[in-house]
């Protein structure tokens, strides 16, 4: 688990959650932002002071080690040593879209890979990236992509022997 940012880098310590590794080494290898993100702002959202962005940034770099366990807000504050509600406002400040918006569209799209480049079942995926219950995970997927988990495979499955029968 991520239990403190130094600098852009996430520090983890062994705790009863999955390590950084174990989620197909994608979710927390952000060490800073991408320029595409950093230039998604748009202009209203850009006056902000150097502590929002900090705090929202730091903030990402927590959900995106953590895509594994659905982090509380109070979670994240306490862990960036600010208020629950500065969390929340500057998060939403910076990046356009409240802290749970954000990270459960990062976990579905983590799911996404995973159910496009791994057998595991559906099931397995829900719990790695922080799902007990499947016909939750399969909701909130189907949510966020707008088709459901097991199509979205047999879709992608389709489309990957297309391309290698070409």
């Amino acid at each position: 688990m991520c239990t403190e940012i130094k600098g852009s880098r996430c520090v983890e310590q062994a705790g009863p959650y999955p390590s950084e590794s174990s989620l197909a080494g994608t979710a927390c290898s952000v060490s800073n932002l991408s320029d595409a993100e950093q230039n998604s702002y748009s202009s209203e959202q850009k006056s902000f002071s150097a502590e929002q962005k900090e705090v929202a940034d730091k903030t990402y770099q927590l959900i995106m080690c953590n895509l594994e366990r659905h982090l509380t807000i109070v979670e994240m504050a306490r862990n960036l040593h600010v208020s629950p509600t500065q969390v929340k406002v500057c998060f939403r400040k910076v990046y356009g879209v409240p802290v749970f918006t954000f990270a459960r569209k990062r976990r579905m799209e983590m799911a996404a890979k995973l159910l496009a480049e791994t057998d595991e079942s559906i099931l397995e995926i829900a719990g790695r990236i922080g799902y007990e219950n499947g016909s939750k995970f399969a909701r909130a997927f189907r949510d966020v992509m707008g088709i459901s988990p097991g199509r979205y495979r047999r879709i992608m499955l389709m489309q990957k022997e297309e391309s290698e029968a070409v």
